[in-house]
């Protein structure tokens, strides 16, 4: 059996962990939920996942703190979610180690592109639907995300 791949939500609003984990469970990820920083901790000292959606505001612990924490021991890819969209929350965001900044509302086909992209780049992507998909039939294979077709080992030119 292979291992999907997982997402831990870190936030303290119940309708955002709600939304999110439906959306991101039928897109073909396993899905854990926190509702605070002191929760996502406890996960991940008994857990694992392949990427973090971390809620920037959240009581006694907010999501920064948790992240420059996060960082001094792992490197586990981290999407900040947020109501607050200055420049200057961003940048710190990411500065202290975010991969991605995304400001609330947000569509969940967006929030989904942009898992799927920081976990292309960072291997991430395990199995499911989440997974790159490459279409096999003997030796034609098709990548659909990388847009290229090979027969036989020789790149096929797509107009």
């Amino acid at each position: 059996m292979t291992e999907r791949t997982t997402i831990l939500i870190v936030d303290d609003e119940s309708k955002i962990r709600r939304l999110l984990s439906r959306s991101l469970e039928t897109e073909g990820f396993d899905v854990a939920v926190a509702d605070s920083a002191m929760s996502a901790s406890e996960f991940l000292k008994n857990g694992h996942c392949d990427l973090i959606i971390l809620d920037y505001m959240m009581p006694e612990i907010d999501g920064m703190a948790f992240l420059a924490e996060l960082r001094k021991k792992s490197s586990i890819p981290v999407i900040m979610l947020s109501a607050r969209e200055e420049i200057a929350k961003k940048t710190q965001a990411l500065e202290l180690g975010a991969d991605d900044y995304v400001v609330k509302p947000f569509s969940i086909e967006e929030m989904t592109a942009r898992i799927r992209a920081i976990l292309r780049r960072s291997g991430g992507i395990k199995s499911g639907p989440a997974a790159p998909t490459l279409a096999v039939n003997g030796p034609l294979v098709m990548d659909p995300d990388k847009r290229t077709c090979r027969y036989k080992n020789q790149e096929i030119k797509l107009a």
